[in-house]
């Protein structure tokens, strides 16, 4: 009887260790679980910013083009005076300097 209830108790010991194995690894499941949900919400924050920053971005290019254009036309029609024309050229060279950081911004979320 004792060699009987000595294999019952290594055996219950098994079944007990493997249970407490597979408990842990159910937490461990669950926290990864909550890692990655709180991480997935993250990156969808993240997009937002991202699209929201990217669209600004475009804005701001777009604009600035638009005065680039009404420079280059009041330089054009001559309506300026020379002092308001260096002045305008000087304008746009800093305008169009202004479009090719942004662009650089946007070519660099891009990557």
């Amino acid at each position: 009887m004792s060699e009987v209830d000595g294999k019952l108790v290594k055996l219950q010991d098994a079944i007990q260790m493997k249970r407490q194995f597979l408990m842990n690894r159910q937490t461990h499941l669950n926290d990864v679980q909550t890692q990655n949900q709180f991480l997935a919400t993250v990156r969808r924050d993240y997009e937002k910013y991202y699209h929201f920053i990217r669209e600004q971005k475009m804005e701001q290019m777009n604009a600035l083009k638009l005065l680039n254009t009404y420079i280059h036309d009041l330089n054009e029609t001559g309506e300026l005076n020379r002092q308001n024309m260096e002045n305008a050229r000087y304008e746009q060279q800093r305008v169009l300097d202004e479009i090719a950081s942004v662009k650089n911004e946007l070519d660099t979320m891009v990557d």
